[in-house]
This record gives C-alpha cells, structure tokens and sequence, in this order.
C-alpha cells in the first residue's frame, strides 16, 4: 500500500500593506476579521503588533491575505519590523487603522490614539508656593506652576486646570478649600501622578482680646460693681482670624479708688478695658472736706485733690464707713500740712473707714497724724491705709484709751505705707483681741511699734507674725518689710 505524502507549505510576506498569513493547499475561506478592542492608546514611537489584536475566522482559516490602511499615516501607521507587522506610533493624535481581507468584503477597523504616555515624573516650582499657614486657614494659592515628564520622555508645562489640588491628611485626599491642620500635605494631582508638598501649618492662638461693642453702662461710682451688658468681646488670633467669645471672664469685686479699668480674661489673655470710675463726691479745698463727710452718705466715696493746710481737724465718723482718698494721678499728689501739735485725722465711733493716696505732714513735735478719739465704742471696726506718706510727727498712728476700759477687735491695716516720726511710727494702747497687718511698708522712728495694756493682739508684718499679750515694743524697726 502506497502512503500519499501531504505537503503543507505556511509562507508568511508583505506587499505594501498587505499581508498573507497563511496558505495551504487544502484551505478554509475565512468568513471574518475583527480587532480584538476598538481602540488602543500607544505612546508616540511606540508599536504594537499587529497579530496580537486582530483575529480571523475561522480558527484556521487560510489562503488569504490582509490589508491594512490608515486614515491619517502622520499620526499611526502599519509597518513591519523583522518577521512581524506592528501598528507605529508616529504623532500625537487619532488615527483608524483598517484591516481587509484581500478580495472580499471582511474588514474590521481599530482607532488608534497616540499620547504622550503616562507621568513619570513630576516638577512643582516649591519656591513660589506659600507653605505657611495656621490651623484653621485654607491654602490660598490656586495656581501652582507645574511640569510633566512622561513616559513618551517629552516634557511639558501643565495648565491650570488640567492638574487637581488636594489637601492629603492621613492618607485621605480632601477637597483644597478644607480648614488646615497641623500635619497636612498639598498633594498635586496629573493622571496618575501625585505630587506631594509638606505644609508649615501651626497652631492658630489667641494674641489679644478686643471689645468691638462696648458695655451699655461706662461710667461708674466707686463700690460699683461692672455690668457687661451689651459688651461684645473678639478673640483675635495671630492668623489675624476673629471670633466672637461670651464665657470670658472678669473679676466681681466694687470698684475702688484706684480702678481706671475692668480686667477681662479669656484663656490666660488679659484685656484693661477703660472706666470712667469716680468718687461719689468731689472736693477740691480741704476746708470742705468736713461738709463733704457730715453730708455723706454709708459707703460713699469722697476724693480729695490739690495741696491744704489745715485749720481745723477732721473728724470721721467710722459708722459712714466712707473712703476718703487722694487723687490717684502722678503718685500723691495730694498733701495736708497739719497744725503744730493737732492731729489731722480723727476718728470716731465705730465702723469702717479707708485712707489712700495722700501725703501728710504733721507739722513738727506732739504732733499726731491719724488718732482715735473716744471711748471703747470704736471697738469691731476695720482701718485701712493704703500708699499713705506720714511726716513730720511726734507720733503717726495713735489708737489709745487713757480709761481702764478696753478697745476690742480692731483690725488696723497698713499697705504700700511710709511713716517718719521722731517718736512713735504706731502707738496703741488699750487693745484686746485686735490685729495689726504691716504690708510692703516702712517705718522710720525711735519706736515703731509700740504697744501698752494689749492682750491677744498680733502683728502681721507680711508673711511674718508677731503675736504678744500684754506688751510690745519693737524699738529701732528701720523697714517693716525686711525685719
């Protein structure tokens, strides 16, 4: 028996644009051609082959032969490259390569969109954008200048618009008008590309406090106390942001003599807000003074200006429980000259009574300054004498009974006080149960304290106590504040 040899001869070649792929002897028709996608995106002067996107019906079909044209050859074009057929890249643009089965009416059709590629790399002029900002600002540059390197190795500047901006914060991108925070990232967006740009973001404080509305009520009285109605307080932040605060905070106390102002806090910031704040009554001439208290009201203020000489003595009834103090301005400004053995200020009763800002001079020996005058009545009364200058004395402060009885719980405070005696800087006697505090002052006489018939009585002298029954003298006590 005979064996027939069956030759199959496979011949692959291109003329022009036309391609036989196979041939056989005994072949099959194709019925079909088509591309395996409808478009492709290439690179320019990229390529791809031809045999991995097209396909033929059937599977083994033969003796055929493809041709292949294209709408626009500047943009892409079907070329062999050694043994195979490739779709080239040739410039950007799109173009629609056909493929026709030679002799028939089968063709398929493929755009072809050539690019610049994908982004390798990235450029952001960082000198001209703006970095720093404060917690709650948003980033207020738009347009960054930003180059692109791609994958085709061309470079190009990219247009506002083209690229995204985003503020990246913990890895999520937000949109770029979010409120800043400490840690934030601009992150610059082209394709597939990210470019990222650590922001300076710091803490937005608070600078200073500002009242933008003021209170309905300015002008006050001494022992007033200060109504914020209708006060409207900013917080101002270094980032120069604003906010409106209502849980401040201010001290509530009466006004006294040397308030010209009310103190607001909020988050350890201070603001002096200005007061009018003055005296109940006025007096600018010492031979009124005495009117000026007889007509007194409990409680009120009286403020005394100018420089007197006295005729007569004044006489305080502790009951008004009044406070009777010198013009605070450019120090004490405010002096009394006193008559030659006399004392200038009197106390009588029982209550309270407030001396400031005043100089006094006693006008030479067995002078006394400031003294009591009555009986055991003044008992449970509290005496201020706050920046009190006391010269020219025989004796400053003099508080005795000259009868067995006794004077009880008497509270005698001295703060920011000068006295200079020849004699005594404090004389009490007849005491019981009382207190003597001494604060940031000084005491210049041959005696300084000096203390007859006490029992239970203390001497604060700051943060020292001297506690004695029966008897005190402190001879030689140059400064209170160091002894």
């Amino acid at each position: 028996m005979k064996k027939k040899l069956l030759t199959l001869v496979i011949t692959i070649f291109c003329i022009g644009s036309s391609l036989l792929l196979f041939s056989c002897t005994n072949g099959v028709s194709p019925t079909g051609i088509s591309f395996k996608q409808e478009e492709i995106e290439l690179v320019k002067n990229g390529s791809i082959t031809v045999s991995s996107l097209i396909k033929v019906e059937p599977y083994n079909a033969s003796n055929y032969q493809i041709d292949f044209t294209s709408s626009n050859k500047e943009i892409a074009t079907v070329e062999r490259g050694g043994a195979y057929l490739y779709i080239s890249a040739v410039d950007y643009g799109s173009a629609l390569i056909t493929a026709t089965i030679r002799g028939s009416e089968l063709s398929s059709s493929i755009l072809v969109k050539v690019t610049e590629g994908k982004v390798n790399d990235m450029y952001v002029d960082e000198n001209a954008i703006i970095k720093d900002y404060y917690e709650g600002q948003t980033f207020s540059q738009t347009k960054p200048t930003v180059w692109a390197r791609f994958e085709s190795g061309t470079s190009k500047q990219v247009d506002y618009g083209e690229y995204e901006l985003f503020i990246t914060r913990a890895g999520e991108k937000l949109p770029i008008n979010t409120p800043l925070q400490i840690g934030d990232i601009l992150t610059i967006s082209y394709f597939n590309y990210d470019y990222d740009i650590v922001l300076n973001v710091q803490e937005d404080f608070i600078a200073s406090l500002e009242v933008v509305s003021p209170p309905q009520k300015q002008e006050y009285y001494i022992g007033d106390y200060f109504d914020s109605t209708a006060m409207v307080v900013e917080a101002v932040y270094v980032s120069g942001r604003r906010e409106v605060i209502t849980d401040y905070s201010f001290e509530v106390r009466p006004f006294d003599y040397n308030d010209k102002s009310i103190t607001i806090c909020y988050q350890d910031i201070f603001l002096d807000y200005p007061l009018s704040i003055s005296a109940n009554i006025s007096v600018s001439n010492y031979s009124l003074l005495q009117e000026a208290i007889d007509n007194a009201y409990i409680g009120d203020s009286i403020m005394l200006s100018g420089k007197h000489n006295y005729v007569n003595p004044i006489y305080i009834p502790l009951e008004k429980n009044l406070i009777i103090f010198g013009e605070p301005v450019g120090g004490l400004d405010v002096s009394i000259t006193g008559k030659e053995k006399s004392s200038i200020f009197i106390f009588t009763g029982q209550g309270n009574c407030t001396l400031a800002n005043i100089s006094l001079f006693g006008n030479g020996n067995e002078s006394t300054v400031i003294s009591y005058q009555g009986n055991s009545d003044i008992s449970d009364s509290n005496i201020t004498l706050e920046n009190i200058s006391i010269n020219s004395c025989f004796i400053g402060i003099e508080f005795s009974l000259q009868s067995d009885d006794q004077i009880n719980n008497i509270v005698l405070n001295i703060n920011n006080t000068t006295i200079t005696s020849d004699g005594y800087g404090i004389r009490l006697v007849g005491l019981k149960d009382s207190k003597l505090v001494i604060k940031e002052s000084q005491i210049e006489s041959q005696t300084a304290v000096e203390g007859i018939n006490i029992l239970n009585f203390s001497i604060n002298i700051d943060d020292k106590e001297i506690i004695a029954n029966d008897y005190i003298k402190i001879e030689s006590l140059q400064n209170i504040n160091e002894n």
